[in-house]
């Protein structure tokens, strides 16, 4: 199975400059901070009616 981190490791996708690697990586984060909320979100939602 192939990772889904692949992109953002520099030295497999060596034509990416420093400031995109950046961008893609904070973008990264920042979907995982919100699916992660979102998904605390839902469970409280479910446990609290």
């Amino acid at each position: 199975m192939k990772s889904r981190r692949r992109w953002i490791m520099p030295e497999i996708n060596p034509k990416l400059s420093n400031e995109q690697m950046k961008e893609l990586e904070d973008e990264a984060l920042r979907n995982a901070t919100v699916g992660t909320q979102t998904g605390i979100q839902d469970t409280f939602e479910k446990d609290h009616k």
